[in-house]
């Protein structure tokens, strides 16, 4: 966010964080922060983690701990964001692709329920190498992380179980509702194979998937 005198408002998330407008004086839970707003209104800062951090620095010199925002790679629904592009940062990778999507300086904005749903939208398991993926795979999959993105703004997020993705009213998402994978493991595929979804550990991630839908 902009603020007066060349200065800039930087929130980092990261896991947990998140911005919440609440209402009649309450003081929600795990508040770090705390925004007087016009009209008696605040906005707060909430990390139940102590993870997130919040920076107000110069904008026109961001500090050294700032620097990794700088190398952060497209999203999924900017322009640049092509067959072509995925296909040069993948090439030759032999890492998972699904380690490689959650990485940002390639996919900025994907986390682990999107790319775990823009996968099975593309029938590719999350295991496969990167550089193994055919041409037309690379295609598909480019065009469903751009769907499963704009499905999840359309649908205001995903809110699981746990609560950590809020809106900023408090309000939880919807497109939790129209998960296909992602915290269905035992339960059958919703595409009708006649398969069940599984769940696997990348890097310390759980990924799930359907071994029918996806090779």
């Amino acid at each position: 966010m902009h603020a007066d005198g060349g200065k800039d408002f930087v929130f980092h998330l990261r896991l947990s964080g998140h911005l919440e407008v609440p209402g009649d004086g309450a003081v929600p839970r795990f508040e770090r922060i705390r925004f007087k707003l016009d009209g008696g209104r605040v906005l707060s800062f909430v990390e139940p983690r102590v993870l997130g951090k919040v920076y107000f620095v110069d904008a026109a010199s961001y500090p050294s701990a700032l620097k990794g925002m700088q190398r952060m790679g497209p999203e999924p629904v900017e322009r640049s964001f092509t067959v072509r592009y995925l296909a040069g940062r993948l090439k030759g990778r032999r890492a998972s692709v699904k380690s490689l999507l959650l990485d940002q300086a390639i996919c900025c904005g994907v986390g682990n329920i999107y790319s775990d749903e823009a996968l099975f939208r593309a029938g590719i398991l999350p295991t496969r190498p990167a550089a193994g993926l055919a041409a037309a795979e690379m295609v598909r999959l480019v065009g469903s992380l751009k769907r499963v993105i704009r499905d999840g703004i359309r649908w205001c997020g995903t809110t699981l179980a746990d609560r950590r993705y809020l809106r900023p009213g408090t309000q939880s998402g919807s497109f939790q509702r129209r998960l296909k994978v992602v915290a269905r493991e035992g339960e059958p595929c919703r595409s009708g194979c006649g398969g069940t979804i599984r769940r696997v550990k990348l890097g310390n991630r759980s990924s799930y998937y359907c071994p029918v839908c996806q090779k």
